[in-house]
């Protein structure tokens, strides 16, 4: 069983700025696997455990059973607030039709809030904003809507689902999917002289097998003066394919002209004053480095007192320029280690970074939202840290390296290594600005 307890720091108040939006959304509870563009949610049947997915005052336990094998059980940590359960790194297009899809059933028939919002401040709706009533019985959902023309940079999109205020309040969840689609005809938004309400009504037949036999009967309403209602059905059969298939490359991409062939670029330590550059990887990953990819030990300039970034968020730069086989599946896991006071870890969720030659992203995380790995007590921020930097792991979230046992994870090493890679990590403290990757050697 994988329980994850994230730490919590302050956040801002989720401000969606609704007036300046405007969303198309239909909604339908349906049988079976929605169908689309290509998959946009990272571990979505949650069989590789909680990779991809980040807690926020939320106890989430995944395990079985699911509607198919595993699920993600969630759990109210605080009863006066509302749990999150989120993924982050949607890379939207304005304007555009989506569908998203997914199980879900809750002990106690609570609802569950699903949105999609800007990750960053300020957390923006970006056409997505509902509220699910969830029964007993597992259920499939269906909430097709429009991306607004105000979209965040490439991936900073966030699917969030909120749980219902209320100590005992839990949500079982399965079957996340997120794609593109070119036929999603939306129910046009209520204007600003009124306001749409849309509930969702189902009757369903408890699923005793993988395969579900529900019947479910939606009744969407929406009763805005200037909004029809509108009622839709689908029936589709759930598929599961996520193991990326490894495709041989070409020959090594050339690297631009400012890059220090060989070598670790040197880099300012300081940005705009609020900001520090911790860490620059900019050559190959060998074999020799058993998938971690450090500084060991520490910059001086990113190693001393960093306590006025707590609360801060961290920043991150990935370029794939070369894999010897390319790895759709590559995740990249970052991690700060501490030898004194006492030995500590803390890491981040693994980020999915495709391990496809031109892939370049972009992507935060609040310094807060670290996990203590295997009960270490938390990093004291005001010391030293022994080393730190980034793991490369493969689609099932397992380490490709030979260190500690590892064995590789059953991954051959030369599909893998020399990963030709281009790493930054930007720390910006609390209410500080980002002033860009231009000044860290990136184009």
């Amino acid at each position: 069983m994988n329980r994850i307890h994230n730490r919590l720091g302050r956040k801002s108040a989720f401000g969606w700025l609704a007036a300046l939006l405007v969303a198309a959304l239909s909604i339908v509870a349906v049988q079976g696997q929605a169908t689309g563009g290509a998959e946009m949610v990272v571990n979505g049947d949650f069989e590789s455990g909680s990779d991809g997915w980040t807690s926020h005052k939320v106890v989430a336990t995944i395990d079985a059973p699911g509607q198919t094998g595993a699920a993600a059980h969630l759990r109210n940590a605080v009863k006066s607030v509302r749990g999150q359960f989120y993924q982050d790194g949607l890379a939207l297009a304005p304007n555009t039709p989506y569908r998203l899809t997914f199980w879900a059933r809750s002990p106690g028939g609570h609802n569950v809030q699903v949105t999609v919002v800007q990750r960053s401040n300020p957390t923006v709706n970006l056409g997505l904003s509902h509220t699910v009533n969830v029964t007993t019985e597992w259920q499939q959902f269906t909430l097709a809507f429009t991306t607004t023309d105000f979209l965040p940079s490439a991936g900073q999109g966030r699917l969030r689902f909120r749980l219902a205020k209320g100590n005992l309040v839990a949500l079982d969840l399965d079957t996340v999917s997120l794609v593109m689609t070119a036929d999603a005809s939306p129910t046009p938004s209520p204007t600003a002289e009124g306001t749409a309400t849309a509930t969702l009504e189902a009757t369903a037949t408890p699923v005793a097998t993988n395969t579900p036999t529900a019947t479910l009967s939606p009744t969407p309403s929406a009763t805005p003066t200037s909004t029809p209602t509108a009622t839709a059905t689908a029936t589709a059969t759930p598929t599961h394919t996520h193991t990326p298939t490894a495709t041989a490359i070409g020959p090594t991409p050339t690297r631009p002209l400012t890059r220090i062939s060989g070598t670790a670029t040197p880099m300012p330590s300081l940005g705009n004053g609020d900001e520090m550059l911790v860490f620059n990887w900019d050559r190959t990953v060998i074999i020799g480095d058993s998938g971690f990819a450090q500084d060991k030990p520490v910059r001086p300039a990113a190693n001393g007192d960093m306590t006025r970034f707590v609360g801060g968020t961290l920043h991150f730069r990935a370029h794939i320029f070369s894999i010897p086989v390319v790895q759709p599946g590559m995740k990249l896991g970052w991690c700060f280690w501490q030898q004194t006071p006492v030995y500590a870890e803390e890491c981040s969720p693994n980020r999915l970074v495709p391990g496809i030659p031109g892939t370049v992203l972009s992507w935060q995380l609040p310094l807060a939202d670290l996990n203590q790995i295997n009960g270490s007590p938390p990093i004291d921020w005001s010391q030293p840290r022994w080393k730190h930097g980034f793991v490369v792991r493969n689609a099932k979230g397992k380490p490709v390296s030979n260190k500690n046992d590892f064995n590789w994870s059953g991954e051959d090493p030369a599909n893998w290594y020399p990963l030709d890679i281009h790493y930054t990590v930007v720390i910006v403290e609390p209410g500080g600005t980002f002033d860009g990757w231009q000044q860290y050697g990136w184009p």
